[in-house]
């Protein structure tokens, strides 16, 4: 398989000598929902009600003390996020066809007494547009909280927009009267500025028409992640220190050659006898073996660290009811990074049944 991954190494303070860094990486992880492969073209379509008229900057309030800003919901521009959505589905080449429909299809559902699709409205969708399924757009909510309040540890004002994303999205296929099935996503946007007066940040501050332009065109971007495969970063922990074989390992890494790195460790595994250096080993083994998608290997070695990291943080002599992390951060450590390797395993049969649509060596 070919995979791109991303390694910066960062070190953390774990211990005085430095011998733990972070490794982020990138990885494909499957989306939450199962296309059957007959769908392949798509038509997006803008089923959401009109955007909200909201007033501007000039009516955010300024705190001054520790109250809380008022949250205000509004409809998005469904339009915008339409658009997004079709755009950002067409470049990920996933379906043969991807389509948009501009037609104003809310003022229809009104009057079918419905907020989403009819049947009849699914059936003359699916003919007139040549497509196998529906994307709708159904609804935007935009639930926001702005205010300007002083800072006096900065000795300036800050002007902030937080707004929570909300897009539902629905699917509908050919012989079904009703949505075969709902995403209702959420995620956040901000905007901040900073001056040494209100006036300043107040001029400065996004102003309602882009944020309204900005929030509905991210929405558009937000369902991705629950229709496609997508890559995710996730952040591993390397082992570094305590001896030469362990850093000179990490400079292998550095410079993305593995296999040496693995040899080094794997080396040193079978001469050491101390269960901590032993464990740091095997952990790093698993890393390897995870960098070259192989699972059940990597599974097996995270098994070990995890068997060294249960005697050395001495789990079995500990009150089970008491335990917390910093009793036993090894065995925390390992053990989190071992349900991670099952968790991409178990992920993996349905990644590659979603990849084989695009036939693509991910």
């Amino acid at each position: 398989m070919r995979k791109t991954f991303i390694i910066s190494l960062c070190t953390i303070l774990l211990t005085a000598c430095q011998s733990v860094q972070q490794i982020s990486i990138d990885y494909m992880v499957p989306a939450e929902i199962n296309f059957p492969d007959g769908l392949r073209r798509v038509a997006v379509v803008n089923n959401g009600a009109p955007q909200s008229t909201i007033t501007n900057n000039n009516t955010i309030k300024l705190i001054t003390d520790n109250s809380k800003p008022e949250i205000i919901t509004y409809q998005g521009n469904s339009a915008i996020a339409t658009e997004t959505l079709a755009e950002a589905l067409a470049n990920a080449n996933y379906f043969d066809e991807v389509v948009i429909c501009d037609s104003v299809l809310y003022s229809e559902t009104l009057q079918n007494g419905q907020p989403t699709l009819s049947g009849e409205q699914i059936r003359n969708l699916l003919k007139e547009l040549d497509v196998d399924f529906l994307i709708s757009v159904e609804k935007l909510d935009l639930q926001t909280a702005q205010h300007i309040r002083f800072i006096p540890e900065w000795n300036c004002y800050r002007g902030v927009v937080d707004m929570k994303v909300s897009p539902t999205i629905n699917i509908y296929i050919p012989n079904r009267n009703s949505p075969l099935l709902s995403i209702n996503a959420r995620d956040s946007i901000f905007w901040e500025q900073l001056g040494t007066n209100e006036s300043y940040v107040r001029s400065r501050l996004i102003n309602t028409d882009e944020m309204m332009k900005e929030a509905s065109t991210f929405a558009g971007t937000i369902p991705m992640k629950y229709m496609l495969p997508h890559w995710k970063t996730s952040v591993r922990e390397l082992n570094t220190g305590g001896s030469v074989h362990m850093r000179d390992a990490a400079i292998y890494v550095r410079e993305n050659e593995w296999e040496k790195a693995f040899q080094l460790w794997n080396n040193a595994y079978s001469r050491v006898k101390n269960k901590k250096q032993k464990m740091r080993l095997a952990y790093n083994i698993a890393l390897y073996y995870e960098i070259i998608d192989n699972f059940d290997s990597a599974i097996e070695w995270a098994q070990k660290a995890q068997k060294f990291a249960y005697e050395i943080d001495k789990i079995n002599e500990r009150d089970q009811n008491s335990i917390s992390f910093y009793d036993i951060p090894n065995y925390v450590v390992t053990t989190r990074y071992l349900e991670e390797l099952k968790e991409r395993k178990e992920a993996l049969s349905k990644l590659n049944i979603q990849m084989k649509r695009i036939q693509e060596d991910f």
